[in-house]
């Protein structure tokens, strides 16, 4: 087994993986989890609360106030 690096090793070498070539990240692995079982729903999340205008804010780290507090429309489980 190889020895570990030492506590005070520098980080040498940075991948950012904006095409998804090196993990495949697809918000439904994570809301399946949310909404098990209920497709539809996770759908209607997907399109009505986190659409890609949020995704967009939030990957460009937009702090802007009309991103927060956002208001999140009624779904079947949650009342309006």
């Amino acid at each position: 087994m190889a020895d570990a690096p030492p506590i005070n090793a520098s980080i040498m070498t940075m991948v950012f993986d904006l095409g998804g070539v090196l993990i495949d990240w697809n918000p439904r692995h994570l809301y399946r989890k949310l909404f098990p079982g209920d497709e539809a729903a996770m759908e209607a999340f997907l399109t009505t609360v986190v659409d890609v205008e949020w995704n967009a804010h939030q990957d460009a780290a937009d702090p802007s106030p009309k991103q927060w507090p956002r208001p999140v429309p009624a779904t079947p489980n949650t009342p309006a």
